[in-house]
């Protein structure tokens, strides 16, 4: 659901890195969107930040979640709940 729900038909896979240790990053561009998916495999909460300080939607799927959205406004840090996929869309 995070992939095939947020990434637009078309869009180009770009490359991204995330500091924090364990956690993988994908992100997709099309014409004015951006889409970073966050996966968090570990067992532990991880906190990260965006560079991105403007409102934005995310998607959390985890253990008790399934797709839940937010929009978070004027924040850079966001915590990646424990075995998560977290979608931001910008």
């Amino acid at each position: 659901g995070n992939f095939s729900k947020y990434i637009p038909s078309g869009a180009k896979r770009v490359k991204i890195t995330c500091d924090e240790q364990g956690v993988l990053p994908l992100a997709f561009i099309k014409d004015k969107k951006t889409v970073v998916i966050l996966i968090n495999p570990t067992d532990c909460p991880v906190s990260v930040s965006t560079d991105e300080d403007t409102e934005y939607l995310t998607a959390v799927t985890d253990e008790e979640k399934d797709l839940e959205e937010k929009i978070i406004r004027g924040t850079t840090e966001i915590t990646l709940s424990k075995r998560s996929v977290t979608t931001l869309v910008f």
